[in-house]
């Protein structure tokens, strides 16, 4: 099961228009957490989606433009969600250049550092 703040990072990382986040929406509607790894300085949740879901297209892709301030790190964290074959493969956080927390407490998300998304940060096929 999805923690709150993974599920949080990836609604604002699948939130907008393009019909790419709109299919990994539905991915993740279904998806379950397989494991979780903490690397020191981040951590990588690997996701499993039932092969029954619709897959993307292109079918790897990164989208990582989500920062997350938080306790813990003083110079805060970059998200991004890693799709290969189509479907939803991990979630990775990095912090920059400091331990990642034992346990996420408080935080905050942003886009690319700021309230609002950068849709050139966004590499996705045009529609």
């Amino acid at each position: 099961m999805l923690g709150v703040f993974e599920r949080d990072v990836l609604g604002m990382l699948l939130d907008g228009k393009h019909p790419v986040l709109s299919v990994l929406r539905s991915q993740l509607l279904l998806c379950q957490v397989e494991s979780r790894e903490q690397t020191g300085s981040g951590f990588f949740t690997n996701l499993i989606v039932p092969r029954t879901c619709s897959p993307v297209s292109p079918s790897r892709l990164q989208i990582g433009d989500v920062f997350a301030e938080m306790a813990g790190l003083k110079y805060g964290a970059d998200l991004t969600l890693f799709v290969s074959d189509g479907y939803m493969d991990f979630l990775e956080g990095t912090s920059f250049e400091e331990p990642w927390p034992a346990s996420v407490g408080d935080y905050e998300l942003s886009y690319s550092r700021s309230r609002s998304r950068d849709r050139s940060a966004i590499r996705l096929p045009k529609n």
